[in-house]
C-alpha cells in the first residue's frame, strides 16, 4: 500500500487501497436487512459500529418498505444509546406523514420510504459503540434495509 505522510505522523493512502486500522481514511461499515418491524413508537437498535479512539464521521442510512397498515412517522438516528434517542443523539432524520385528507403516511404494501441521517462527527477516546437506532409510528409493520458507516478523519 502506497502512502503519503501528514503532520505528527499520519498516514493515508494514495493508491486507492483501504487505509489500515488506526489511519486516516479507515472506513468501517454495518448494512442489515431488517425482518418485520412494529410501528408501535418503540426505539430499536437496528445495527451498531465499535469505533476505536479517534474522530470519526457518521452516517446513516435506511430504505423502509410497507407490509401492513398505514406508518405515520418513521424517525433515524445515529446514537451511543442502544434502542433510544436520548443520550449523545448527533444525527438524524425523520419522515412525516401528511395526515389523512393528502394520504395517510405510507400505505399499503411495497411503498419505500429512504431516509439518511446526516454525517456527524464523534470524537471518541476510547472504544466505542455507535448505533443506528429506529423508531416507527402508526401501528403498521415495515421491513427494511439500514447502512451505518463511519471514515476515520484523524
Amino acid at each position: 500500500m502506497a502512502g503519503i505522510s501528514l503532520p505528527d505522523g499520519l498516514k493515508g493512502v494514495t493508491d486507492g487501497s483501504d487505509a489500515a486500522s488506526g489511519n486516516i481514511g479507515q472506513y468501517a461499515e454495518s448494512t442489515v436487512t431488517t425482518g418485520t418491524l412494529n410501528a408501535d413508537g418503540t426505539y430499536n437498535a437496528a445495527t451498531s459500529l465499535s469505533l476505536g479512539a479517534g474522530d470519526w464521521d457518521v452516517s446513516g442510512r435506511c430504505v423502509y418498505v410497507q407490509v401492513g397498515t398505514t406508518v405515520n412517522a418513521i424517525e433515524l438516528v445515529v446514537n451511543t444509546t442502544s434502542g433510544a434517542n436520548t443520550g449523545s443523539t448527533l444525527g438524524r432524520d425523520r419522515f412525516q406523514g401528511l395526515g389523512t385528507t393528502l394520504g395517510g403516511g405510507v400505505t399499503g404494501n411495497g411503498d419505500n420510504v429512504s431516509l439518511s441521517a446526516p454525517n456527524v462527527r464523534f470524537s471518541v477516546s476510547s472504544s466505542t459503540t455507535v448505533y443506528l437506532n429506529i423508531q416507527a409510528t402508526g401501528g403498521g409493520t415495515f421491513n427494511g434495509r439500514v447502512c451505518l458507516s463511519a471514515r476515520r478523519i484523524r
